[in-house]
């Protein structure tokens, strides 16, 4: 069968774990085909690897029709060198070089949470959303945009596709409709709720590629309830355990985790949210919030926040951002959010997972159409990086504080 002109024939070196992941995601992408997998381990030639045979490095240099060579060893022991040394060719090291591996997707414009350190909530306690409530992705455009980004090479069956950003997913009234077309597609996906919406699946199919489902949680009482999200606790409680069982009798075989947010007034009470989580089958992944949203942390280091809300954080926050950093490693430091590709409820291009619709040039970088294949992303993120709010992010170091 002739191969599009366009597709880019690819070899993996490396034929361990690293190496089933990298060939789960670019067998599953348009316009890229593995040729043949090697690693250096004579022990492993001849053996079968998922649908391939691994053979010997020397493979490489008998094929004289490839595009490039992925390195799918985590270790560094000068591979890449090794085989420039005998062939020009192009080297990959990082999934995100031939295909978006992680897409965040804000399917609804809006949040009905109040989180005062979240960007969202804090604009929703003033009442300053930038959206309004018939803001969401329709089932019709949702899946136009998605056959774009698949059908162009962009993102792959196997992408890590969440359904969310700073927005409620289940907001969307289509969301049910949407989350069955992507696993009838094959499209994995995943979800961050705050759990204060329930909606019932009316297809067994529903779940089926859902790989998890994070309820935020900031607290375990009506009282942290009422600083932050401002829903009822037990109603809350409730909904979990609703969806859950929906989504069980709906095909899902994923991961149910809480996103369990410590603050200082919260603190003691997160040994009760995990025997209360355990009891329900729900892993707890518990860390100390931030500021999350880039406008707000511009703020905080531009001295742009009211005295109160200063007062707040200090108050609620475990947060230690006036701590000294090392320059050094900041400057090593690759930030893994840029790699990351983000699309708001209208389907537009944004700048990334940290920056909100309230930083400078937030989502002017076009529709999902207006880009045509993986290359041309990468040009359009590249422009992005030149942005005022990536200029100000490096600045600041935002992602290093938040990631580190």
């Amino acid at each position: 069968m002739a191969m599009e002109k366009n597709v880019k024939k690819i070899a993996i070196y490396g034929a361990g774990n690293y190496g089933h992941t990298v060939i789960n995601i670019l067998q599953k992408t348009r316009y890229i085909c593995i040729v043949l997998v090697c690693d250096s381990d004579h022990g492993k030639w001849g053996k079968e690897y998922g649908n391939y045979v691994i053979s010997s490095p020397d493979k490489l240099f008998e094929e004289e029709d490839l595009d490039g060579v992925f390195i799918s060893i985590l270790s560094d022991n000068h591979v890449d060198e090794y085989i420039l040394s005998r062939k020009k060719i192009q080297i990959y090291k990082k999934i995100h070089e031939l295909v978006a591996e992680d897409i965040y997707w804000d399917v609804a414009g809006l949040c009905n949470a109040r989180c005062k350190y979240c960007v969202t909530g804090y604009h929703n306690r003033k009442n300053n959303s930038l959206s309004s409530k018939n803001s969401y992705m329709s089932l019709e455009k949702f899946k136009v945009d998605y056959n774009h980004l698949y059908e162009n090479g962009i993102i792959s069956k196997e992408s890590h596709l969440g359904l969310y950003n700073w927005k409620e997913p289940f907001l969307n009234p289509n969301i049910m409709d949407i989350l069955l077309f992507l696993s009838q597609e094959g499209q994995r996906y995943s979800l961050s709720t705050n759990g204060s919406i329930v909606k019932l699946a009316e297809d067994r199919r529903t779940y089926l590629k859902c790989e998890q489902i994070v309820f935020s949680m900031p607290g375990f009482s009506q009282k942290s309830y009422d600083h932050i999200h401002g829903f009822s606790f037990d109603r809350i409680k409730k909904n979990i355990i609703k969806i859950k069982k929906d989504m069980l009798e709906n095909g899902f075989e994923g991961e149910f985790a809480i996103s369990a947010h410590i603050y200082k007034f919260s603190e003691n009470e997160i040994e009760e949210l995990k025997k209360w989580a355990e009891t329900e089958g729900l892993h707890v992944n518990a860390y100390y919030p931030y500021l999350a949203g880039n406008s707000l942390v511009a703020a905080y280091f531009e001295n742009g926040l009211e005295q109160q809300f200063k007062k707040d954080i200090f108050h609620d926050l475990f947060l230690n951002w006036e701590d000294e950093i090392n320059q050094e490693k900041i400057r090593e430091f690759d930030n893994p959010l840029c790699h990351k590709l983000t699309i708001d409820e209208k389907g537009n291009f944004t700048l990334c997972c940290m920056a909100d619709e309230f930083c400078d040039s937030y989502d002017v970088w076009g529709r999902i159409n207006s880009v045509n294949s993986y290359e041309d992303y990468r040009k359009l993120k590249e422009k992005m990086l030149e942005s005022e709010t990536c200029i100000q992010c490096r600045k600041y170091a935002m992602a290093y504080r938040v990631l580190q």
